[in-house]
């Protein structure tokens, strides 16, 4: 989405920048959101990518770390790892240590 309005002590986001995120209610016109649940939309990409994007790793947290319980210096095979939830997936792993 496109940031409306900061509140005070914001300092890295402003009126009229493009973000996206993860956050409760922003399947609507308007959202309130923390700044740290939101970064900017990457230079050339339209805002169909943006929305999709944070879907990618919302999935590839939940397998590996909701269910797997994925933790640093276990292995993980990901099949699949060129589509949007593979390439999530194997970023988050490597984040873990694993």
């Amino acid at each position: 989405g496109v940031v409306t309005e900061v509140g005070p002590g914001v300092t890295h986001r402003s009126v009229g920048d493009r973000v996206m995120g993860v956050l409760h209610g922003s399947f609507g016109p308007t959202a309130v959101a923390d700044t740290r649940m939101v970064a900017p939309v990457p230079r050339g990409w339209d805002m169909r990518e943006a929305a999709g994007m944070p879907v990618a790793y919302l999935t590839a947290w939940y397998g590996l770390v909701e269910l797997a319980g994925l933790r640093a210096g276990e292995r993980v095979l990901i099949h699949a790892a060129t589509g949007g939830v593979g390439m999530a997936a194997v970023q988050i792993a490597r984040h873990l240590g694993a």
